[in-house]
């Protein structure tokens, strides 16, 4: 898992080949403008997820992990905590789905603040549970780049 601010996200372009074309769609996209829903990049090998929600005590949340894709989730506007655990853990509630590419868990882990330009990337390893509030339940905008493992 990695955690830092839009403005620094050159410097992971060499962790995946895909990185530096997902990060540049992220900084790029008016997200005024952007509908909620998917919005491909690069057909099945980036895409972006757009979604307005609002956020849950932790107790709510869900632990996910995927096999197929890394994760870049990136807050829009708002804020909320993502919680991350490594999936070995935690213990499998649902098993892996590869229809949908994720399987649930059950157990406890770190949450960490996100708020407006900050991201998360999260590998197959890395199980997350997002949309926790920070504070008191709010609305948050978020960006979540699917990348092709």
């Amino acid at each position: 898992m990695i955690y830092d601010r839009l403005e620094n996200a050159a410097v992971y372009y060499t962790l995946h080949p895909l990185f530096q074309k997902a990060i540049e769609a992220l900084q790029q996209m008016d997200w005024n403008q952007l509908p909620n829903g998917r919005h491909d990049i690069a057909g099945d090998d980036i895409f972006v997820n757009l979604a307005e929600y609002q956020t849950v005590l932790p107790d709510q949340g869900t632990w996910e992990a995927h096999q197929r894709y890394i994760d870049i989730q990136l807050i829009v506007d708002g804020e909320e905590q993502m919680g991350h655990a490594f999936n070995t853990s935690l213990q499998i509630k649902e098993p892996y789905d590869a229809a949908k590419d994720v399987e649930f868990y059950s157990g406890s882990g770190q949450l960490i603040t996100y708020s407006k330009s900050t991201f998360a990337i999260y590998y197959p390893h890395d199980a997350h549970k997002p949309g926790v509030f920070s504070g008191a339940p709010g609305t948050v905008r978020k960006a979540v780049a699917k990348i092709r493992i």
